[in-house]
């Protein structure tokens, strides 16, 4: 399913909000893929301390932009996306 709102009481009691299922498996994997891209993608991440700061992520690895890979990635299909998403989520 995706929903157009976090779940939290206001949302869902005083304003209208969508929620349906994602029905074919390609769009899933799709959007699941997607996903993981953008969780991969560290160049500007920060991570929520137990005391509530913020202290920015660092890593010795290779720079991820999730936003650039999506501008210039060429695809004709949802397959197509999923096997190149595939491919750049395992390097």
């Amino acid at each position: 399913f995706l929903s157009s709102a976090d779940w939290m009481t206001r949302n869902l009691s005083r304003r209208v909000e969508l929620l349906f299922p994602i029905e074919d498996p390609e769009i899933a994997e799709r959007i699941q893929l997607t996903m993981q891209l953008y969780l991969a993608d560290h160049e500007k991440s920060w991570q929520l301390n137990p005391d509530g700061s913020y202290s920015r992520n660092k890593t010795d690895e290779k720079p991820l932009k999730a936003q650039e890979i999506l501008k210039t990635l060429e695809y004709t299909s949802n397959k197509d996306y999923n096997l190149k998403l595939q491919t750049i989520l395992k390097k």
